[in-house]
């Protein structure tokens, strides 16, 4: 996979008190990362605004139209040998007169969603939820076979690091639902880095 960049360093977090404890670490502010699907990077951006351990935010996906091929999505779904046949033979039968065209699987999102989460000491979970219709399965040509509808969730689980710069960890959307043999769970893992502002404000902070 190809690299995306680094982002900045604010340096150590201070410690407080002379247990060695370590602060909770302030997350409001702007994130810019990627998430990974199938081998592939696509970037998002988080606005968080964090109070105590509640986390709320908006995100915002640069990548809103996925597409690939039957055989990698029976891979990823774990299905039996000979599925992606059997789900193309049917979409094809639903198709007459396109057989010139392939059978593609097609995800559209919305570019926008509201986030709502929590933060416990360097853990970070939140649900994502897409602000609009989403669409889910094949495109054949110009049909498409599959699943409309709204409020779509995807739920995050991570990890901030030592200097509350980055969050890393997985990422996973189950049940979009079924539509002409599609029944769509996806996982993978994802990367958010404070954006140099945040990153600037919450250096002052810590020499304040």
């Amino acid at each position: 996979m190809k690299s995306i960049g680094q982002g900045k360093s604010c340096g150590t977090t201070k410690r407080a008190g002379s247990a060695g404890t370590v602060p909770p670490l302030e997350l409001s502010g702007r994130w810019d990362g990627y998430y990974t699907q199938h081998d592939s990077m696509r970037r998002i951006t988080a606005e968080f605004t964090h109070d105590a351990s509640r986390l709320l935010g908006f995100m915002s996906d640069a990548c809103t139209r996925i597409e690939g091929n039957v055989s990698d999505l029976m891979v990823e779904q774990q299905m039996p040998p000979g599925t992606d046949e059997r789900i193309v033979a049917r979409i094809r039968s639903m198709c007459p007169g396109l057989d010139a065209y392939p059978v593609k699987t097609l995800i559209e999102i919305p570019p926008l969603s509201t986030i709502v989460g929590q933060v416990e000491r360097t853990r970070v979970e939140f649900r994502k939820t897409y602000r609009g219709e989403f669409f889910a399965g094949y495109q054949v040509g110009d049909r498409r076979i599959g699943l409309r509808g709204t409020d779509q969730e995807v739920i995050y689980h991570g990890r901030l690091n030592a200097d509350g710069t980055e969050i890393t960890g997985r990422w996973r959307v189950e049940n979009i639902g079924k539509a002409g043999s599609f029944s769509h769970r996806s996982t993978g893992s994802f990367v958010l880095r404070r954006a140099p502002a945040s990153c600037l404000a919450k250096c002052l902070r810590d020499q304040n």
